[in-house]
C-alpha cells in the first residue's frame, strides 16, 4: 500500500487532511476504475483522469457490446483526492476556472476489484510519519 499524499501539498496540509478523515471515518482511495456514460475511466491521485471509450464502427456508428478502446485519453485535469463517504465516492480535481466541484461514482459505477487504498490510518504513527 501506498502511503496517504495530496499532490503539490506540503506536509502540514497532508497531515491536517489526513487527521480530518481519520476523524470523520473516511477513507482515502489512491486508484479505481468506473464505468460512466458507456466508458471506463480510471482515476488516480497525481494524475489526470483516464477516458476509454468503447470501440465504434468505421464512421463511428454503435456496435452493440463493444469493448473498450486499449488506448485512454486524460479529460479533466489532475486528481487531487478520491474519498469514499458511506453512500458515494467523491474524485476532487484541480479546478479549470477556479470552481471545484468533486465528481460523484456510485457504488454500482465501480468496477468491481479496482479500488487501491492508501495505508490505513489506524495508528497514530502512521499519520505522524507523513
Amino acid at each position: 500500500m501506498v502511503r496517504f499524499y495530496l499532490p503539490d501539498q506540503p506536509e502540514a496540509v497532508i497531515k491536517s487532511q489526513a487527521d480530518l478523515l481519520r476523524s470523520k471515518g473516511l477513507r482515502a482511495i489512491r486508484k479505481l476504475e468506473y464505468e460512466h456514460n458507456s466508458s471506463r475511466f480510471v482515476v488516480e491521485v497525481g494524475s489526470p483522469r483516464q477516458e476509454y471509450r468503447r470501440k465504434t464502427g468505421p464512421r463511428g456508428g454503435y456496435i452493440k457490446n463493444a469493448d473498450f478502446s486499449r488506448m485512454a485519453h486524460s479529460t479533466g485535469t489532475v486528481v487531487n483526492l478520491i474519498i469514499e463517504t458511506p453512500s458515494v465516492i467523491e474524485v476532487y480535481s484541480s479546478p479549470r476556472d477556479g470552481w471545484g466541484f468533486p465528481s460523484l461514482v456510485g457504488d454500482g459505477e465501480v468496477t468491481e476489484g479496482t479500488i487501491e487504498y492508501f495505508d490505513p490510518w489506524e495508528r497514530e504513527e502512521a499519520v505522524g510519519d507523513l
